[in-house]
């Protein structure tokens, strides 16, 4: 089980300390590392929804199902691909199976996703997610675009922790310097 807590930061003496929960999420794997369900939680810490992983015969991500804490079905996502990588992700309702959302994704030499732009049902430009990674696949910072391909945030990231593996546990995002997030990720 992988957690993944980020907290806003406050100023405290010569710095920044992490202070509230901002969200938290829950990832539980197979033993070939493949998801089988994410759960998402609010700032008291309550389950606001579950994604369930469904696989095709080739074990890629087929599909996957949010449903609410309750069970109901909020919506569905279907996956294309892409030599071997997802490409698209299609979002539709979960009640009347309107499509709603369109996912694309664009991946470096390494494979490591370094795009996701964001489209509505009639393929509009919703905005968009930029990555910089690492050699390992660690985000060193992101780039978020509006609908008018305007750029609205641009935080970059101070991995403090790794694990054995060169992966982030520990990270703080900063935007024009100052210390905005603190995001931990823990295994169980």
């Amino acid at each position: 089980i992988e957690t993944l807590d980020v907290f806003d930061m406050k100023p405290q003496d010569d710095g920044y300390v992490p202070n509230n929960l901002s969200y938290s999420e829950k990832t539980y794997t197979k033993k070939n590392g493949k998801k089988i369900k994410r759960e998402y939680f609010d700032v008291s810490r309550q389950l606001k929804g579950t994604e369930y992983y469904d696989y095709d015969k080739n074990e890629n991500y087929g599909a996957s199902r949010y449903l609410s804490p309750d069970g109901i079905l909020m919506s569905r996502y279907t996956f294309e691909y892409e030599n071997g990588k997802i490409s698209k992700k299609l979002g539709f309702d979960g009640t009347t199976d309107e499509l709603l959302r369109i996912e694309n994704y664009k991946y470096n030499s390494k494979g490591f996703r370094v795009l996701k732009e964001i489209r509505d049902h009639l393929g509009s430009f919703q905005g968009s997610y930029t990555f910089s990674v690492d050699g390992f696949g660690n985000n060193r910072s992101l780039e978020i675009r509006n609908e008018k391909n305007e750029s609205i945030l641009k935080e970059t990231y101070k991995i403090i922790k790794y694990n054995d593996n060169n992966e982030w546990l520990e990270m703080t995002g900063f935007i024009n310097d100052i210390p905005t997030t603190f995001k931990r990720r823990t295994y169980e």
